[in-house]
Protein backbone atom coordinates (compact mmCIF):
# COMPACT_ATOMS: atom_id res chain seq x y z
CA UNK A 1 0.00 0.00 0.00
CA UNK A 2 2.87 2.36 -1.01
CA UNK A 3 -0.02 4.93 -2.90
CA UNK A 4 -1.10 5.12 1.71
CA UNK A 5 2.36 5.51 3.36
CA UNK A 6 3.23 8.47 4.96
CA UNK A 7 4.81 11.56 2.86
CA UNK A 8 8.43 11.43 2.83
CA UNK A 9 11.63 13.36 1.17
CA UNK A 10 14.92 11.95 0.03
CA UNK A 11 18.06 14.08 -0.15
CA UNK A 12 21.52 13.05 -2.02
CA UNK A 13 24.88 14.19 -2.54
CA UNK A 14 27.94 12.66 -4.15
CA UNK A 15 31.52 12.77 -3.04
CA UNK A 16 34.60 12.57 -5.48
CA UNK A 17 37.08 10.21 -3.33
CA UNK A 18 39.85 10.74 -5.72
CA UNK A 19 41.62 9.24 -8.60
CA UNK A 20 42.53 5.59 -6.75
CA UNK A 21 40.55 3.78 -3.62
CA UNK A 22 43.64 3.26 -1.88
CA UNK A 23 42.17 3.95 1.81
CA UNK A 24 39.48 3.10 4.10
CA UNK A 25 37.36 6.38 3.42
CA UNK A 26 38.74 6.90 -0.60
CA UNK A 27 37.14 3.12 -1.31
CA UNK A 28 33.43 3.38 -2.20
CA UNK A 29 33.13 -0.02 -1.55
CA UNK A 30 33.60 0.56 1.77
CA UNK A 31 31.15 3.59 2.09
CA UNK A 32 28.16 1.32 3.00
CA UNK A 33 29.48 -0.27 5.87
CA UNK A 34 30.54 3.15 6.73
CA UNK A 35 27.88 5.00 6.26
CA UNK A 36 25.48 1.99 8.77
CA UNK A 37 28.70 2.02 11.79
CA UNK A 38 27.92 3.00 15.12
CA UNK A 39 30.95 5.26 15.23
CA UNK A 40 30.20 7.43 12.02
CA UNK A 41 26.79 7.72 12.81
CA UNK A 42 27.71 9.33 16.21
CA UNK A 43 30.08 12.00 14.57
CA UNK A 44 27.12 12.95 12.54
CA UNK A 45 24.29 12.91 15.51
CA UNK A 46 27.37 15.39 17.17
CA UNK A 47 27.11 17.62 13.95
CA UNK A 48 23.82 18.82 14.50
CA UNK A 49 21.63 18.54 17.95
CA UNK A 50 18.59 18.49 16.48
CA UNK A 51 19.22 15.15 14.28
CA UNK A 52 17.86 12.29 15.43
CA UNK A 53 19.14 8.71 17.67
CA UNK A 54 22.06 6.93 15.93
CA UNK A 55 19.55 4.42 15.56
CA UNK A 56 17.33 6.91 13.56
CA UNK A 57 20.01 7.89 11.72
CA UNK A 58 21.08 4.41 10.57
CA UNK A 59 17.37 4.17 9.36
CA UNK A 60 17.82 7.16 7.12
CA UNK A 61 20.80 6.95 5.56
CA UNK A 62 21.94 4.68 2.58
CA UNK A 63 25.43 4.79 0.56
CA UNK A 64 26.30 3.17 -2.35
CA UNK A 65 29.22 3.74 -5.00
CA UNK A 66 28.67 5.93 -7.78
CA UNK A 67 32.09 4.40 -9.65
CA UNK A 68 35.77 4.01 -8.64
CA UNK A 69 36.29 7.05 -7.54
CA UNK A 70 32.49 8.68 -6.27
CA UNK A 71 30.03 7.70 -3.53
CA UNK A 72 26.38 8.34 -3.23
CA UNK A 73 24.61 9.37 0.07
CA UNK A 74 20.51 8.85 0.15
CA UNK A 75 19.05 9.89 3.21
CA UNK A 76 14.89 10.12 3.80
CA UNK A 77 13.11 11.34 6.50
CA UNK A 78 9.59 12.66 7.12
CA UNK A 79 10.41 16.42 6.40
CA UNK A 80 12.64 17.89 3.87
CA UNK A 81 14.22 20.16 6.42
CA UNK A 82 15.27 17.15 8.28
CA UNK A 83 16.54 15.00 5.29
CA UNK A 84 18.59 18.45 4.05
CA UNK A 85 20.47 18.51 7.87
CA UNK A 86 21.24 14.89 7.98
CA UNK A 87 22.46 14.65 4.53
CA UNK A 88 24.59 17.77 4.84
CA UNK A 89 26.05 16.22 8.60
CA UNK A 90 26.47 12.67 6.58
CA UNK A 91 28.35 14.67 3.61
CA UNK A 92 30.76 16.67 5.92
CA UNK A 93 31.46 13.65 8.50
CA UNK A 94 32.48 11.51 5.47
CA UNK A 95 34.19 14.30 3.51
CA UNK A 96 35.82 14.95 6.95
CA UNK A 97 37.56 11.69 7.59
CA UNK A 98 38.25 11.08 3.25
CA UNK A 99 40.59 14.27 3.47
CA UNK A 100 42.36 13.59 6.91
CA UNK A 101 42.80 9.86 5.04
CA UNK A 102 44.52 11.45 2.09
CA UNK A 103 46.54 13.84 4.08
CA UNK A 104 47.70 10.88 6.30
CA UNK A 105 48.66 10.00 2.85
CA UNK A 106 50.40 12.98 1.59
CA UNK A 107 52.48 12.92 4.99
CA UNK A 108 54.09 9.58 4.52
CA UNK A 109 54.40 10.24 0.94
CA UNK A 110 56.39 13.41 2.00
CA UNK A 111 58.29 11.84 4.90
CA UNK A 112 58.89 8.90 2.12
CA UNK A 113 60.10 11.35 -0.45
CA UNK A 114 62.16 13.29 1.99
CA UNK A 115 64.12 10.35 3.71
CA UNK A 116 64.67 9.01 -0.27
CA UNK A 117 66.52 12.38 -0.80
CA UNK A 118 68.60 12.43 1.97
CA UNK A 119 69.87 8.74 0.69
CA UNK A 120 70.27 9.90 -2.65
CA UNK A 121 72.54 12.73 -0.87
CA UNK A 122 74.89 10.26 1.13
CA UNK A 123 75.39 7.99 -1.82
CA UNK A 124 76.38 10.44 -4.22
CA UNK A 125 79.08 11.68 -1.64
CA UNK A 126 80.52 8.47 -1.57
CA UNK A 127 80.08 7.61 -4.81
CA UNK A 128 82.46 10.94 -5.71
CA UNK A 129 84.90 9.87 -2.77
CA UNK A 130 85.20 6.10 -4.37
CA UNK A 131 85.72 7.53 -7.91
CA UNK A 132 88.25 9.39 -6.48
CA UNK A 133 89.90 6.70 -4.75
CA UNK A 134 89.75 4.71 -8.07
CA UNK A 135 91.11 7.39 -9.75
CA UNK A 136 94.23 7.74 -7.55
CA UNK A 137 95.15 4.28 -7.48
CA UNK A 138 94.83 3.86 -11.06
CA UNK A 139 97.03 6.69 -11.93
CA UNK A 140 99.41 4.71 -10.12
CA UNK A 141 101.67 2.66 -11.15
CA UNK A 142 102.84 0.02 -8.65
CA UNK A 143 100.89 -2.50 -5.64
CA UNK A 144 100.64 -5.59 -7.77
CA UNK A 145 98.06 -7.81 -6.64
CA UNK A 146 97.04 -5.39 -3.48
CA UNK A 147 96.71 -2.81 -5.86
CA UNK A 148 94.18 -5.30 -8.45
CA UNK A 149 92.22 -5.68 -5.42
CA UNK A 150 91.95 -2.91 -4.57
CA UNK A 151 90.77 -1.20 -7.92
CA UNK A 152 88.25 -4.61 -8.47
CA UNK A 153 86.61 -3.74 -4.95
CA UNK A 154 86.03 0.17 -5.64
CA UNK A 155 85.07 -0.11 -9.46
CA UNK A 156 82.45 -2.67 -8.14
CA UNK A 157 81.45 -0.04 -4.96
CA UNK A 158 81.39 2.89 -7.91
CA UNK A 159 79.10 0.32 -10.36
CA UNK A 160 77.04 -0.31 -7.16
CA UNK A 161 76.32 3.38 -6.16
CA UNK A 162 75.63 4.43 -9.32
CA UNK A 163 73.15 1.84 -10.33
CA UNK A 164 71.36 2.93 -6.71
CA UNK A 165 71.41 6.50 -7.56
CA UNK A 166 69.33 5.93 -10.44
CA UNK A 167 66.95 3.81 -8.31
CA UNK A 168 66.47 6.34 -5.77
CA UNK A 169 65.70 9.20 -8.68
CA UNK A 170 63.05 6.60 -10.38
CA UNK A 171 61.84 6.41 -7.06
CA UNK A 172 61.65 9.99 -6.26
CA UNK A 173 60.02 10.91 -9.93
CA UNK A 174 57.32 8.24 -8.81
CA UNK A 175 56.59 10.00 -5.61
CA UNK A 176 56.51 13.43 -7.26
CA UNK A 177 54.38 12.14 -9.72
CA UNK A 178 51.82 10.88 -7.40
CA UNK A 179 52.16 14.11 -5.09
CA UNK A 180 51.13 16.08 -8.19
CA UNK A 181 48.51 14.19 -9.54
CA UNK A 182 46.38 14.45 -6.07
CA UNK A 183 42.86 15.48 -6.41
CA UNK A 184 40.97 16.15 -2.86
CA UNK A 185 37.64 15.28 -2.25
CA UNK A 186 35.32 17.16 -2.38
CA UNK A 187 31.25 17.22 -2.85
CA UNK A 188 30.34 16.83 -6.21
CA UNK A 189 26.80 17.26 -6.24
CA UNK A 190 23.81 17.96 -3.51
CA UNK A 191 19.98 17.08 -4.75
CA UNK A 192 17.45 19.51 -2.58
CA UNK A 193 15.33 17.41 -0.55
CA UNK A 194 12.28 15.60 -2.88
CA UNK A 195 9.09 13.99 -1.76
CA UNK A 196 8.76 10.29 -2.62
CA UNK A 197 5.61 11.54 -4.97
CA UNK A 198 7.79 13.44 -7.25
CA UNK A 199 10.76 10.65 -7.22
CA UNK A 200 7.97 7.99 -7.56
CA UNK A 201 5.64 9.08 -10.14
CA UNK A 202 5.20 5.72 -11.41
CA UNK A 203 3.22 4.90 -7.83
CA UNK A 204 0.37 7.19 -8.92
CA UNK A 205 0.76 6.32 -12.21
CA UNK A 206 0.04 2.71 -11.31
CA UNK A 207 -3.23 4.12 -9.69
CA UNK A 208 -4.39 5.42 -11.82
CA UNK A 209 -3.82 2.56 -14.36
CA UNK A 210 -5.65 0.36 -11.77
CA UNK A 211 -8.26 3.22 -11.16
CA UNK A 212 -9.13 3.54 -14.96
CA UNK A 213 -9.64 -0.30 -15.12
CA UNK A 214 -12.25 -0.79 -12.63
CA UNK A 215 -13.99 2.76 -14.32
CA UNK A 216 -14.26 0.73 -17.53
CA UNK A 217 -15.25 -2.34 -15.78
CA UNK A 218 -18.06 -0.29 -14.04
CA UNK A 219 -18.99 0.92 -17.13
CA UNK A 220 -19.27 -1.90 -19.25
CA UNK A 221 -21.58 -3.17 -16.68
CA UNK A 222 -23.70 -0.56 -16.42
CA UNK A 223 -24.36 -0.79 -20.06
CA UNK A 224 -25.00 -4.64 -20.48
CA UNK A 225 -27.44 -3.68 -17.73
CA UNK A 226 -29.13 -0.85 -19.60
CA UNK A 227 -29.34 -3.44 -22.48
CA UNK A 228 -31.15 -5.82 -20.35
CA UNK A 229 -33.51 -3.37 -18.86
CA UNK A 230 -34.34 -2.08 -22.22
CA UNK A 231 -35.00 -5.78 -24.42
Amino acid sequence: MTYFKKPSFTCETVLYLGKKAEGVYTDPRNSKFIAASEDFLKEVARQDPSLPSVQDLRRMVDASPVNETSVKFTVTAQNSDLAQKACTAVANAYLSRAKDEVERSLGNLESTKQALVNLQTAVASSLERNRQALHNLEASGSGGLERELALARLSEYVLREEALLLDLANRIQDIDLKLGGVVRPEVLETSPPLSASSRRPEVYAGAGAIFGFFLGVFLALAVEIRRYLEA
